[in-house]
């Protein structure tokens, strides 16, 4: 039986990474990325960048592909796919949008007999409900920043339990099991160094993938 493992919003979130490599050398992770046609590359841009100052303290070094790039064969430590659902803009209309009743998932990612499957979708839809607000001052170029670092960071979340098969969450950071938007959106909000030690000593084993995923 698949179990989901979501992140839960209200005024909440949650968010994941990965572990680094002893003797200070570099992970390398492959993240086959989809997304709709909606979402601006300068979105896209800001995701990837926040996605890769996270982990990289953990010694993780990101390597993004295309999921139709998947079937090239290539070498990496551990290959995450991650899709971005909905329609991925910072552009929120409380009108057509409304507010769910009851707190609705940002992120989820499966487990299975116990392991955390390198495969995760973020809902875009609530990370704009939730961050839309906090967002409608802001000036064009500068939402698009606010909003592709918060998916870089419920993204994060989600490679966070992946890379370092792990369940379990930290009370302070991006590994805590929820945050409020403010902190989606705030200047300095990263994982504490416990989570960053989870990763660093997972860093060792490679995340089970297809052989049709790539990297194996």
């Amino acid at each position: 039986m698949r179990n989901v493992f979501a992140a839960l919003v209200g005024l909440l979130v949650m968010g994941l990474c990965l572990p680094a490599q002893d003797g200070g050398s570099e992970a390398a992770v492959a993240v086959y990325l989809k997304s709709g046609e909606d979402v601006s590359e300068r979105v896209l841009s800001h995701l990837k960048k926040e996605v890769g100052e996270l982990l990289r303290p953990a010694g993780v070094n990101l390597q993004w592909r295309r999921q139709e790039d998947a079937s090239r064969h290539e070498e990496f430590h551990a290959v995450v796919l991650a899709r971005l659902d909905g329609a991925c803009t910072p552009r929120f209309d409380p009108y057509s949008s409304p507010a769910p009743a009851k707190a609705s998932a940002l992120a989820d990612t499966p487990i299975q007999d116990g392991r955390v499957l390198p495969f995760t979708r973020v809902d875009c839809a609530v990370v704009t409900r939730l961050t839309g607000p906090m967002l409608s001052s802001e000036a064009g170029a500068r939402r698009d920043f606010l909003y592709g670092r918060a998916l870089g960071r419920v993204l994060a979340h989600e490679i966070y339990h992946i890379l370092g098969q792990t369940k379990t969450h930290e009370d302070r950071g991006i590994a805590k099991p929820a945050f409020h938007a403010r902190e989606l959106l705030a200047e300095t909000f990263a994982f504490n160094e416990p989570a960053i030690s989870i990763l660093r000593s997972s860093a060792r084993e490679s995340v089970p993938a297809g052989d049709d995923v790539a990297g194996r």
